[in-house]
């Protein structure tokens, strides 16, 4: 996933992956084919408000120019 256009990171949490993205539409409908394309099964995919965690990354990200979140 990190190598997807639009994911700004992926990390695993717990039994999930984490994605952090630009476009949470744009990610709903893409993320399942790229996972799919790696012979991984989606079994839920929701949008979660940022966490204080995620908005860290962010600026971090940001600051270094990574991401223009």
């Amino acid at each position: 996933l990190q190598a997807t256009p639009g994911v700004v990171t992926a990390a695993l949490f717990g039994r999930a992956v984490h994605v952090m993205v630009e476009d949470a539409a744009a990610a709903i409908a893409s993320v399942p084919g790229v996972l799919a394309g790696q012979s991984l099964t989606c079994e839920s995919l929701e949008e979660v408000p940022p966490s204080l965690e995620d908005v860290f990354v962010g600026l971090v990200l940001r600051e270094e120019g990574v991401a223009d979140a």
